[in-house]
């Protein structure tokens, strides 16, 4: 290992250790939820199929598992897929989804043929899931998990298609899928994907970022970055977070808390990156760069002094900042026309990521004396 990555992990590991007393900041706003109509891809309680309750009640008994949801959906009028939740029952039980593809011969006879499974702590449908996202009467099935673990990466969404078999269309190409949402006032359905190459950045810790969001849209050819195309995202964003650091802000001038001053120091820089990279997410090239060159420079107007921290900690981390996040700043500048600007840069953001850090503390056998 490298003198330099050491040090990064050294220090990125004192200040994980510090018990932070402000909220950490954001990579993604909290969005608020916009209501869906009734899915016409997917069957409600008031329109189901008479043999339904018959068939679930059986596949219960069979499994003797709780049955926590399902959802069936239709295409051309007819039945197609059935996705159930089960809950396994035991004390370490958990999630499992099953997906079974329907033909219905009568009311009598309905048969049911397994082509996929899932299994997580925790698993639920979303609501985009039996809507037309692609616009060519295809359901879609969006399953959303969680471990509850302490990693980011233990909570997500799984999108799939729901042709032949089912397709699995999440786009792991482009990052860790989180979650779908309505935007532009519920008129158009979106994947948000974390970019999660520079998590673990500031602090050691699996759920730490930032990540970077990108917002991809369906297409014939599957989910496709459309950043440009929905600057109102990343505007609530930007909006979150300052919102975020004012409230902050107010409650230290009432109540000052002691925090360690590296901390605050790299939630400045975190903060501060995170919108100058939402900026050129937008295409608002020259405001992102702007964004990013002022952060640099406030940093450094205040000082080491004017941080509280040692001018060793602020000469390295002003470094590593520049190194390892302005040539991506460099790379979407370099190309504007770019749906998602910061796509253009192709390397990793951080010299080591959380999961490498967490595995320093691991127990290791051939540790053993």
């Amino acid at each position: 290992m490298s003198g330099s990555a050491f040090l990064h992990r050294f220090i990125g590991v004192s200040v994980a250790l510090v018990i932070a007393m402000a909220p950490r900041s954001a990579s993604s706003a909290e969005e608020t939820k916009q209501p869906l109509p009734p899915p016409p891809l997917a069957y409600t309680k008031a329109d189901q199929p008479s043999w339904l309750p018959r068939v679930l009640n059986r596949l219960v008994k069979k499994k003797g598992w709780i049955l926590e949801d399902h959802r069936l959906f239709r295409q051309g009028g007819k039945p197609t897929f059935l996705a159930l939740i089960w809950n396994t029952r035991r004390l370490s039980g958990h999630g499992h989804m099953e997906l079974y593809k329907v033909r219905v011969i009568s009311q009598r006879n309905v048969r049911l043929n397994f082509v996929r499974g899932y299994t997580q702590t925790s698993l639920s449908i979303e609501e985009p899931s039996g809507h037309d996202i692609g616009g060519d009467g295809v359901p879609f099935l969006a399953l959303r998990y969680a471990s509850h673990g302490s990693s980011s990466r233990g909570y997500g969404v799984r999108v799939y298609r729901l042709v032949r078999n089912s397709v699995d269309v999440t786009p792991d190409w482009a990052g860790h899928a989180k979650r779908m949402l309505a935007l532009d006032g519920g008129k158009s359905l979106a994947l948000i994907v974390h970019d999660t190459r520079w998590s673990g950045y500031f602090n050691v810790c699996a759920a730490c970022g930032p990540f970077f969001d990108i917002v991809m849209t369906w297409t014939p050819k599957g989910f496709r970055p459309a950043c440009r195309s929905h600057p109102g995202y990343y505007e609530k964003l930007m909006e979150h977070l300052r919102k975020k650091w004012a409230a902050w802000e107010e409650k230290m001038r009432k109540r000052p808390t002691k925090r360690h001053p590296r901390e605050i120091f790299h939630d400045f820089l975190e903060t501060e990156i995170i919108e100058a990279f939402s900026l050129l997410q937008m295409g608002r090239i020259e405001e992102g760069q702007a964004r990013y060159v002022a952060a640099l420079e406030k940093a450094r107007g205040r000082g080491a002094g004017g941080w509280g921290i040692s001018e060793k900690f602020f000469e390295y981390w002003l470094f590593i900042v520049e190194k390892d996040f302005g040539p991506a700043v460099a790379a979407a500048s370099a190309h504007p026309g770019l749906s998602c600007p910061l796509m253009a840069y192709k390397y990793s953001g951080s010299p080591t990521g959380p999961m490498e850090l967490i595995d320093l503390f691991r127990y290791k056998p051939e540790y053993r004396p």
